[in-house]
C-alpha cells in the first residue's frame, strides 16, 4: 500500500458555498500510472460534485483489477478512468454501502419486506448478485445510489449512466422501473439519503 500526503492525500474541498471543508483520505495500492490515474480523476469528481452529504467514509484506496468494495475500506479500481460519471456512480454506490452499514436493522427490516415484493430473485452476475441477501440488499443500495446521482446529474443523465452498466442488470432495472414499488419499503424503515 503506498500512501503520498506530501503530494495531497488528504483532499480538502469547499462545499455548499461554505467554508466548511470534508477530506477525504486516498491510498493507491502500488502506485502505478493507472492507480495514479484513478487518484486524479476521484479528486476531479470530488471537485465538481458537492458530496457532502453522501461521504459516508472517507478513506478511499484505488486498486488496479479487483471489484470496487465498501468494506473495510472502500475500494475503487481503474475500470472506468474514461468516464467520470461511471466513476461518480461507482464511488456513490460504495459509499451508500457504508450509510447502510449504520443502519443495520433498519436495512435488515427493509430486506423482510423486499422479500414479500420480490419472492423469486436473480443469483449471479450478470443479473444479480453473489447471493439472495445480496440481491435484496442491493435493491436498496442501487435505489439510493440513483436517487443519490439523479441529485447530482438529472433524471435524464443519472439513468443514462445507470444504462451503461454491465452487472447487477436485474436489480438495476427494478430500480428504474418499479421504483415506486420499493420506494415505500425505504420510507417506511427510514433509509433515505441525508440532504445538504
Amino acid at each position: 500500500m503506498l500512501r503520498r500526503p506530501v503530494i495531497g492525500v488528504i483532499f480538502a474541498l469547499m462545499l455548499t458555498g461554505e467554508s466548511m471543508a470534508a477530506a477525504v483520505s486516498i491510498e493507491l495500492a502500488s502506485g502505478t500510472a493507472l492507480e495514479e490515474a484513478g487518484e486524479a480523476q476521484l479528486y476531479r469528481i470530488l471537485a465538481r460534485y458537492d458530496l457532502q452529504s453522501l461521504i459516508f467514509t472517507r478513506r478511499v484506496r484505488i486498486e488496479s483489477r479487483v471489484i470496487p468494495h465498501s468494506h473495510p475500506v472502500l475500494t475503487l479500481n481503474t475500470r472506468h478512468l474514461d468516464d467520470d460519471e461511471l466513476q461518480l456512480a461507482t464511488f456513490l454506490h460504495e459509499q451508500v454501502h457504508w450509510f447502510c452499514s449504520e443502519k443495520e436493522e433498519a436495512v435488515d427490516a427493509a430486506i423482510a419486506d423486499l422479500k414479500l415484493l420480490y419472492p423469486e430473485v436473480p443469483v449471479g452476475a450478470p443479473q444479480g448478485a453473489r447471493d439472495k441477501y445480496s440481491v435484496y440488499l442491493h435493491l436498496i443500495v442501487n435505489l439510493l445510489e440513483l436517487d443519490a446521482l439523479e441529485r447530482l446529474l438529472g433524471q435524464k443523465k443519472a439513468k443514462a449512466v445507470i444504462a451503461r452498466k454491465d452487472y447487477y442488470l436485474w436489480i438495476y432495472d427494478k430500480v428504474l422501473q418499479e421504483r415506486a414499488k420499493i420506494r415505500p419499503v425505504l420510507r417506511e424503515h427510514g433509509l433515505e439519503l441525508p440532504r445538504s
